[in-house]
């Protein structure tokens, strides 16, 4: 996404305790800033503009892979530190933003730096200083997501996605090969021997087994009504996992539409999906997991999206301040900067205006935000699910059941998810089907010759233009349908589709 708007909210604030222009690049500068920012409550620092908000620029030819590198790796303890340059006005422009820091005091050449009081310019902290920023640190250090789970180990967790992290890290650090354990302890995410609360979450194979709140829980339903429930899904694995599988059902939900603007053919998402990443990422970093009873819901009706879970922001700061003033209120900087390293996190502080910029570039509706009884929630409206069409899935298994009795549960689900694909969007050829309900081709096209001779679906058009429809307009009413399938037939493609 073009950043941009990001520094037009910065340009409409002043400097202050959380924003930093400065006209010319100096690291050792930028440096004593970003730790006197670690050490306060995180902030912005633009590059190229002057305190008078004069777009002055920055040399085209700075190395910012090695600035990242060598800040991430002479600040001392470790944190990140966003940074990105990008053309504003006609010229090259830097932004720098970091979060409140967890491990505090943060230091840069052995020397530990403090904003001053009017945020001019940032000054070597005092004791005084340093003995507030150790306490706070042991305040971090007794909050819930460091607090250890007992009797567990590096094999209870899901190597595959510790490595992939793992290995984000070292590269964004420029360090050498770091064993499971060393980078665990590197990011606090082991404690007193023992991997803590947040680590199980993200990386645990059974996180359930140890935090039940770690579970997503997702709706379908067929109407504007949340007594017409159609779907439930539960996941219960370990953030990064559900994060894929949570996305994995949205694009299979809502899918693309063709646009074709004159010899352009491009295919669109039928809904926001930057934005509604950021929401989901907000829920699941931003959750208030202390309580046992914290939930994070997602309910896809047939006019919006909603995105709920137990959290609550400060009463003096409003949505629209944090979406003004870059805030990022870090309940788990722990989760949060797993996520940052994996790339989920895009820019610090900057969900909510994100997600509003996504919605309008791609022409949807503004998100609603609110926040009641210890609830955050965030609403989509005028989202229309498609390829999953709840209204017709209970018929279309219906249907499935009354012809293919005899079909595993398995192979009658992919069955009735062809019919839904077609339902939502007649037309289609295989090719984009398997894209749409993720059955691999093989599969798909024996899938798709059962149900044409069983009738309910025919092939129309031409050999090299044409695609598949339902074969009788009414087959959701189960009306019209071919009854007419004998038994042999049924049992011999079932041989077919199970072999």
């Amino acid at each position: 996404m073009d950043n941009q708007f990001v520094v037009n909210n910065l340009l409409r604030q002043n400097e202050g305790e959380r924003l930093e222009f400065k006209s010319h690049f100096s690291e050792t500068v930028i440096a004593r800033q970003i730790v006197a920012m670690l050490n306060a409550k995180g902030g912005d620092i633009l590059v190229g503009i002057n305190e008078n908000k004069e777009i002055q620029g920055v040399s085209p030819h700075l190395d910012i892979d090695g600035i990242r590198m060598r800040l991430m790796t002479t600040i001392k303890p470790t944190a990140p530190i966003n940074i990105t340059e990008f053309d504003y006005s006609g010229k090259q422009v830097i932004l720098i933003s970091v979060w409140e820091g967890s491990q505090k005091p943060y230091t840069y050449g052995g020397k530990i730096y403090q904003r001053t009081a009017d945020y001019a310019h940032e000054r070597e902290a005092s004791k005084q200083d340093i003995e507030q920023m150790i306490s706070k640190r042991s305040l971090a250090e007794s909050n819930w997501e460091r607090i250890p789970v007992l009797n567990t180990d590096i094999e209870d967790l899901d190597i595959e996605e510790l490595r992939a992290t793992k290995q984000a890290y070292q590269q964004q650090l420029g360090i050498k090969e770091l064993s499971e354990e060393e980078f665990l302890m590197r990011c606090g995410l082991i404690q007193n021997g023992e991997l803590t609360n947040a680590c199980i979450l993200l990386y645990a194979k059974n996180p359930m087994r140890y935090i039940p709140q770690v579970s997503v829980r997702l709706s379908v339903f067929a109407s504007d009504n949340p007594a017409d429930l159609v779907d439930t899904k539960i996941f219960e694995s370990n953030i990064f996992r559900n994060i894929d599988a949570i996305f994995q059902y949205f694009d299979a939900t809502y899918a693309k539409t063709l646009h074709i603007d004159g010899p352009v053919r491009e295919d669109r998402w039928n809904y926001p999906r930057i934005a509604v990443r950021e929401g989901i990422m907000n829920a699941l970093v931003h959750k208030d997991y202390s309580s046992p009873s914290a939930i994070t819901n997602i309910k896809i009706f047939s006019n919006r999206l909603e995105i709920q879970n137990t959290g609550s922001i400060p009463t003096s700061i409003s949505f629209d301040q944090i979406e003004s003033n870059s805030y990022s209120i870090l309940r788990n900087p722990d989760i949060a900067h797993q996520c940052y390293y994996r790339g989920l996190i895009e820019m610090m502080g900057t969900g909510i205006a994100r997600i509003k910029q996504d919605c309008k570039n791609n022409n949807f509706s503004l998100p609603i935000f609110k926040e009641e009884k210890g609830i955050i929630s965030v609403i989509f409206p005028k989202l229309k699910h498609n390829v999953i069409n709840a209204a017709h899935s209970t018929d279309y298994a219906m249907i499935v059941n009354q012809h293919f009795y005899a079909f595993s549960a398995d192979v009658k689900e992919k069955l009735v998810a062809v019919l839904l694909a077609l339902q939502s969007q007649p037309g289609t050829r295989i090719s984009a089907l398997q894209e749409l309900i993720d059955i691999p081709n093989k599969t798909l096209e024996r899938h798709i010759k059962v149900l044409k001779e069983a009738g309910l679906i025919e092939y129309r058009g031409a050999k090299k233009t044409g695609g598949y429809y339902i074969a009788n307009e009414d087959i959701a009413n189960n009306e019209g349908i071919n009854e007419g399938i004998n038994e042999g037939i049924n049992e011999g493609i079932n041989e077919g589709i199970n072999e």
